[in-house]
This record gives structure tokens, C-alpha cells and sequence, in this order.
């Protein structure tokens, strides 16, 4: 679809957020992730698989290898700190576009978790804050304490914050 908004330069905001909800369906959305930092045996991604596919058709896994670049810097020289550890990161990203599947989609991600727990490392990506992934160390591991300095230095007044945000000192 081709939409022209060359008049709405001029537009309020709640315009243009207005064009935007009645151009985009709703959907809801739901996404975890670990890391895996050892290989798996084959009975282990056996029960992997078979999670897998007794899933809903909402979701799919993505399953991203790590190394490379990624590992030209240290653990430490960024907030993102996994770098050397894991092997690859798994994620698993549903969408679904009605309201009443909410409850299902939302435990079948927990339950897959559950399920696949003793084959994950300890840390999960930031970019999928979850409040049910228990301590933000899982995000940030050993730059937590170095990225509440920075919090308190660039937001003394903790103006960015959501459940699972770094914290001021």
C-alpha cells in the first residue's frame, strides 16, 4: 500500500499517529531470548525440536550464531557483554493479531522456557527486556555495576526508565 502524507508535514502529532493506527493492523507481540554457551547432545535437541513444533503457528525460533567480529572486542568495552561466552542466541518471537489469544501465546512462550531451561546459558539479550527473566544481570552481566554509573551520569533523574532498566546507583 502507497500512502501520500506529503500534507501532513504540516500535522500534529496525534495526526500522524492517527493515519498510522488506521493504516497498520493491530497485532500483539511477545519475544524472549537466551543464549546457549555449551553444544547440545541429540536427546537434547530432540525435546528442542519437539517444543518446537507443538507450538502455535504465531511463533517462530530464531536461532543466531555468534563469534567473529562480535569477539574483536571485550566482554567489557561495551554495554552489549556477550561477546566470547555463548555459542549462539535463541529467540522466540510471536505475533498474533486478536486480543483472546493473548493468554495462550503468553504462556506457550513461558512454558517453552520452562521447558528448554537447562540447555541455556545465564544471560539473555537487552533488546528483549522481559520482566519474568528475574535479575538484569542476565542482561548485562559484569557491565551492570559500570552501566549504573553511566545511567546516573547521563540520566541523574532517571528519566528513562521501564521494570527492567538499569538502575541508579
Amino acid at each position: 500500500m502507497i500512502v501520500d502524507l506529503s500534507e501532513l508535514k504540516n500535522a500534529k502529532v496525534e495526526s500522524l499517529t492517527n493515519v498510522y493506527h488506521e493504516l497498520m493492523p493491530k497485532k500483539f507481540f511477545r519475544a524472549k531470548s537466551a543464549y546457549v554457551d555449551r553444544k547440545l547432545t541429540r536427546d537434547e535437541i530432540k525435546v528442542w525440536k519437539k517444543t518446537i513444533e507443538n507450538g502455535p503457528k504465531e511463533y517462530l525460533v530464531l536461532f543466531d550464531l555468534q563469534g567473529g567480529a562480535l569477539n574483536n572486542k571485550k566482554r567489557t568495552d561495551t554495554a552489549l557483554v556477550h561477546r566470547h561466552k555463548p555459542l549462539y542466541s535463541i529467540q522466540l518471537i510471536g505475533d498474533w493479531p486478536e486480543h483472546n489469544l493473548q493468554a495462550a501465546n503468553e504462556d506457550y512462550a513461558e512454558t517453552y522456557f520452562e521447558k528448554i531451561d537447562k540447555l541455556l546459558g545465564d544471560e539473555a539479550f537487552q533488546n528483549y527486556i522481559d520482566a519474568k527473566v528475574g535479575s538484569a544481570h542476565k542482561y548485562y552481566a559484569e557491565n551492570y555495576d559500570k552501566l549504573k554509573q553511566v545511567k546516573a551520569k547521563y540520566d541523574p533523574e532517571n528519566w528513562f526508565q521501564y521494570k527492567q532498566s538499569i538502575p541508579l546507583p
